[in-house]
């Protein structure tokens, strides 16, 4: 493959992604929009990184790839999509065993990303994982989730609260991880940060994770504090922020039902509290937080 036709690597927690049949304008884009979680390769067999926080995010390899293959023209009128939205993006998966995808796109970022997404979030459902709507950010050495949907203040907490590291203010990957070395000794949940942000971004992009330690339901108050949180409430509220790219009614179903089974034992592993919080930081060190954390 030559240079004019190059591939893109794109790591989200532990699931990289090749894609393929981009414009030089659209990896432009890509670049500017993914920043340091984009790198660019000629062929499938080279694998260099430019970029030292992209050399971060391999630390722990992938589990898996998929390639997605990207086309402007009109799709076939023959195939029937795993996920269509609207006019501007037709998603096959052409192959569960190679993990190869045909993406016909209207050319924007938007029906890239949610191409990424689609696949995203089907990767991660097969091994109890989530893609959640969420802010999420490090705090001494510990991942703290506040789920939500737009307007709960998820990009109010993440610039404002006083985080070590903001992971993302709008999309957080949720992977239930284990040891490299056994496959057996539990690491428990890790959130990773993603490079997709609420609109406005003031923050920097990184490539980071965190063992999750707490998830909270945020709700906007004077003063910042943590109350108590039944898991049923939960539950409820992590449900509701998980995405969900669904066509059949069917498959929502059977999907809808393993994300409750998972949601449930999340919530039965991870402390969960409410979260008062106000719009003005940062406040993260004035809670007193619950024992175990």
């Amino acid at each position: 493959m030559n240079k004019a036709n190059p591939l893109l690597r794109i790591q989200l927690g532990q699931t990289l992604f090749i894609l393929q049949g981009l414009s030089s304008t659209q990896i432009t884009e890509l670049s500017q929009a993914w920043g340091p979680f984009l790198s660019v390769q000629h062929s499938l067999s080279t694998d260099k990184r430019t970029d030292s926080q992209m050399e971060k995010s391999q630390e722990g390899s992938a589990k898996e790839t998929w390639f997605i293959q990207y086309k402007t023209e009109a799709w076939p009128q023959r195939l029937t999509s795993d996920y269509q939205r609207a006019d501007d993006l037709f998603l096959v998966i052409e192959s569960t065993v190679e993990k190869r995808v045909l993406s016909w796109i209207d050319g924007s970022l938007g029906a890239i990303e949610a191409s990424v997404q689609v696949i995203l979030q089907k990767a991660l459902a097969s091994r109890g994982g989530f893609l959640v709507h969420a802010s999420a950010g490090v705090y001494q050495g510990r991942g703290i989730l506040f789920p939500g949907v737009s307007g709960t203040g998820k990009s109010t907490i993440a610039r404002e609260a006083g985080f070590d590291e903001v992971l993302s203010d709008e999309m957080v990957i949720i992977e239930f991880c284990f040891s490299s070395s056994t496959q057996q000794e539990h690491h428990g949940y890790q959130l990773y940060s993603t490079p997709f942000w609420s609109e406005g971004r003031s923050l920097p992009l990184i490539i980071s994770n965190a063992p999750l330690a707490l998830m909270c339901i945020p709700q906007q108050a004077n003063q910042a504090k943590l109350l108590p949180c039944t898991q049923a409430e939960a539950i409820s509220h992590l449900l509701s922020a998980i995405t969900l790219y669904e066509d059949s009614d069917t498959t929502s179903v059977h999907r809808k039902t393993e994300l409750f089974h998972s949601a449930c034992h999340l919530c039965a592993q991870i402390p969960s509290q409410k979260l008062l919080f106000p719009k003005i930081g940062p406040w993260l060190d004035l809670l007193s937080w619950p024992k175990g954390f």
